[in-house]
């Protein structure tokens, strides 16, 4: 039906390096690829799906991991979608997109002379239904207490910048929880 070959990924401190993952294969990354049979154990790739014509060829964005052999064949742990830093349901939110989101919530917090200076998430998976969890360090100027309605706001408004998979899931397949929103202050859901 297809043919399946591996593009190594190497890693920077943990990091995949982002030229081992630019969309395109470019001739240098087409002559690494690795064949099914010449897989190492331990090492991570992505899956390269090629039709059984031949006239194409697909990077699936899955990285595996080869954890041993069964039979002479190699087999895969999933490891991490690429450019996926969320995920719960069906929904995919890459760290661009968040990023996005998080600059237009910030608008919110402009009134109360606060910005974001770092932030960071993680899908939590130990509620029902799961859910997105930020955490926000701010840099507050002012003096004025912000509200829990703010934070509630910002709630709202990434979500909102979010994708149409993530906001169906949340609307109308109720698959996915509120956003969950953590800085210096009380937790705000929305």
């Amino acid at each position: 039906m297809c043919y399946f070959e591996f593009a190594p990924i190497h890693r920077d401190n943990g990091v995949i390096n982002s030229t081992s993952m630019s969309k395109s294969l470019n001739e240098k990354q087409q002559n690494q690829l690795v064949d099914l049979v010449d897989v190492q154990i331990g090492q991570e790739y992505e899956l390269v799906v090629t039709t059984y014509s031949g006239l194409y060829r697909y990077r699936v964005g899955d990285v595996l991991r080869v954890a041993g052999y069964k039979n002479n064949a190699p087999q895969f742990y999933f490891v991490c979608r690429e450019n996926v830093i969320l995920s719960i349901d069906s929904d995919k939110t890459d760290e661009a997109e968040l990023q996005n989101a998080v600059k237009y919530a910030v608008h919110n917090l402009m009134p109360f002379d606060a910005n974001v200076a770092e932030y960071t998430s993680y899908a939590d998976t130990a509620t029902i239904p799961d859910h997105y969890v930020l955490f926000w360090e701010l840099n507050v100027n002012g003096s004025t207490q912000i509200p829990p309605s703010v934070f509630e706001d910002c709630c709202l408004t990434i979500e909102e910048s979010l994708n149409s998979v993530y906001r169906q899931g949340r609307a109308s397949d109720k698959s996915i929880g509120p956003l969950q929103s953590m800085n210096t202050r009380p937790v705000s859901k929305c």
